[in-house]
């Protein structure tokens, strides 16, 4: 069963938080994601709510669209079902569960909620462009990560206090800013090159060294197991085209902003002066592995991170 000792069910309006729970307990989910979703999706917790005239937009609490969902033969009797709070709820928190199991982080289930499976797949092979859907979905992710806070899980507000408390050290004189910050959209690198006047390479986040090693496009580098302060899941982030001379150990622990090594020009580098400083976030694998499959919600993760830096 799920626990819902973090949820505080007083806190859902109309006196719907038993519904919330009986919903989340039936789908084998957290009520705090289903309360806060719901949120998301419809503030005012109205069960009539139609999006879009309610012709091909959502119903209900969930905003559930009646052409995929609800009960009966006609759009209007689906559309009549889903005006009930406890089937739109049941119905819901089954629908998010199975896209959250699919995809393993709440930004990219938010994203292919509102986006549709095929939209989302279109988007990312498009390299994430700034379209009005893409913002739609970010708006509807901002608001599920405040709710997620209101009914009971702060740990992702917690998280965000302690990475910027973690990070305060990188104001001293031993950090610099980078002077230049790459996004490497088209190449679907999942992560950020930087560089620093300095040459100075400091970890972003708190871990321990995983790897040290040596390839032909990353040169020298160092994987150090961190986690995302968002989500609580972890990643192991890499830190490449080091210079040699690696003074680290595997097993060792870091902060963030200790300095790992030396900005290098090891392994295919592009850059001013031929060193770069790169950073990639890629999913959790055993040490020795050498694999390079991409962290999930790389994308948020890094943005997050270059706006710490950049202070």
């Amino acid at each position: 069963m799920i626990s819902t000792r973090q949820f505080d069910a007083t806190r859902v309006p109309k006196g719907y938080g038993p519904l919330v729970v009986q919903a989340a307990q039936e789908a084998g989910i957290s009520p705090v994601y289903v309360a806060a979703f719901a949120e998301a999706e419809n503030g005012s917790w109205d069960t009539n709510s139609l999006s879009m005239g309610g012709t091909a937009g959502g119903v209900g609490l969930m905003q559930l669209h009646q052409q995929f969902h609800g009960r009966g033969a006609t759009m209007q009797e689906r559309e009549q079902s889903l005006k009930d709070p406890a089937y739109n709820l049941r119905l819901g928190a089954g629908i998010l569960k199975g896209i959250q199991q699919k995809y393993g982080n709440w930004k990219d289930t938010i994203y292919v909620w509102n986006m549709g499976e095929t939209g989302y797949s279109r988007w990312i092979a498009a390299g994430r462009p700034n379209t009005e859907q893409a913002g739609y979905a970010q708006a509807l992710y901002e608001r599920f990560e405040k709710a997620r806070a209101k009914y009971g899980e702060v740990s992702a507000l917690q998280s965000r206090a302690t990475m910027r408390t973690s990070m305060q050290r990188y104001g001293s004189a031993s950090f610099e800013r980078p002077s230049s910050v790459v996004f490497e959209t088209a190449s679907g690198q999942p992560g950020v090159d930087l560089y620093f006047e300095s040459k100075r390479f400091p970890a972003v986040l708190d871990g321990v060294v995983k790897d040290i090693s040596r390839e032909s496009g990353y040169g020298n580098y160092v994987v150090i197991e961190s986690t995302d302060p968002s989500t609580g899941q972890k990643v192991d982030v890499l830190y490449g085209h080091l210079a040699d001379g690696i003074s680290l150990r595997p097993g060792q622990r870091i902060s963030a902003g200790d300095i790992i090594g030396i900005q290098g020009g090891t392994g295919n580098v592009r850059s001013v002066d031929g060193t770069i400083a790169s950073i990639d976030f890629l999913a959790p694998a055993p040490r020795g592995s050498k694999s390079m499959v991409p962290y999930g919600d790389y994308d948020n993760l890094r943005r997050y991170v270059v706006s710490q830096l950049q202070r």
